[in-house]
């Protein structure tokens, strides 16, 4: 029987963007790392084994404490499996659980396992998720992460990476990091002094994430909050083997395989290999601004995913003759290439 692998703090978080927006949940900060612990095992493109097995310990690993108590660890679950608010924009709202399984019980050798498996409901928050936009860090990001305000506020800064610099008001802010009913935020310098000074300080100390924000003054009033985001520092070759590691998160090792699962397998390994050539020599501002990560490779991977995709869709309205050379056509004008 296969060895079951173990969670790895170094795995990839793959997460949508209506996932990233459960700001306005009331999740605590493990429950959010338990969720983040969910997505870094399962491969956003397998719906088939939505569910996932771990054990306390590891859990307990991963989370650098000494024990989870099972009475709180149930706690954890049972709100995991509460109904929450989501929506993929904002023309729709969605009620609905997350998980129609979330247990937590001792197996033949005394070892508490935990199980969690998405509802059918969800599928599309988990899954194929490239039509909503997703964000991606390493699960250590946020393992690490003491509070959470730090997490919201860290998610929020990669779900927005891609704009570079925005602006939001600080009532929306406040918002995000779920504390407008406490009045004593309506004043920005307490808010700033208690919420992100400090979490600022986690970010920066516990991530790679690197951002600055400015208070923007109304008149003698700080009404918005200036972010701007630095790009990711480059992978160092002692590193690039860690994350090429990470390519196990889809099971594979094999470039022209990983990215022939992209595209559901359709296309045969010498069509890949094609397709491979003309993807080498794509710039990566072609790339989603949501597939967040320092690895090229893995950004490749997205990118097909979303292209195949796309090509789905046109199928449905219309049937293409030939897709790999609908495919290959599309790769070949993002590189420049003249057909």
């Amino acid at each position: 029987m296969a060895r079951r692998k173990q969670l790895d703090k170094n795995s990839i978080v793959q997460k949508s963007r209506p996932l990233s927006a459960l700001w306005q949940s009331d999740f605590n900060l493990t429950e959010f790392k338990i969720l983040d612990v969910y997505l870094s095992k399962i491969n956003s493109h397998n719906p088939d084994q939505r569910r996932v097995d771990f054990e306390k310990g590891e859990l307990e690993r991963l989370f650098d404490v000494d024990r989870i108590r099972t009475d709180e660890l149930r706690g954890h679950l049972k709100k995991l499996m509460s109904p929450i608010e989501l929506s993929s924009n904002q023309n729709e709202l969605h009620l609905m659980t997350l998980f129609e399984e979330a247990c937590c019980e001792k197996d033949d050798l005394g070892i508490w396992q935990i199980h969690l498996e998405c509802t059918q409901k969800a599928m599309r928050y988990f899954f194929n998720i490239e039509n909503l936009g997703y964000l991606r860090y390493k699960l250590k990001c946020v393992t690490e992460l003491q509070s959470r305000y730090s997490y919201v506020l860290f998610v929020y800064i990669e779900a927005n990476r891609f704009k570079k610099e925005w602006v939001v008001s600080v009532s929306e802010l406040r918002e995000i990091l779920n504390c407008s009913d406490d009045n004593l935020y309506l004043q920005f310098k307490y808010l700033n002094n208690r919420i992100l000074k400090r979490a600022y300080a986690e970010i920066m100390e516990k991530t790679p994430c690197r951002f600055t924000y400015e208070p923007i003054r109304t008149g003698r009033f700080v009404s918005d909050v200036r972010f701007t985001v630095e790009e990711f520092p480059s992978i160092d070759e002692s590193e690039s083997k860690e994350v090429t590691g990470q390519l196990d998160v889809y099971g594979k090792t094999d470039l022209i395989e990983l990215w022939g699962e992209a595209c559901n397998n359709e296309f045969t390994r010498s069509e890949m290999a094609q397709l491979a050539e003309v993807l080498r020599l794509i710039p990566s501002d072609k790339f989603s601004p949501y597939a967040v990560c320092g690895d090229l490779d893995l950004q490749r991977y997205h990118y097909l995913a979303e292209k195949y995709a796309a090509i789905k869709r046109i199928n449905e309205k219309k049937p293409i003759k030939n897709r790999f050379s609908y495919m290959l056509a599309i790769l070949k004008k993002d590189a420049g290439i003249n057909s």
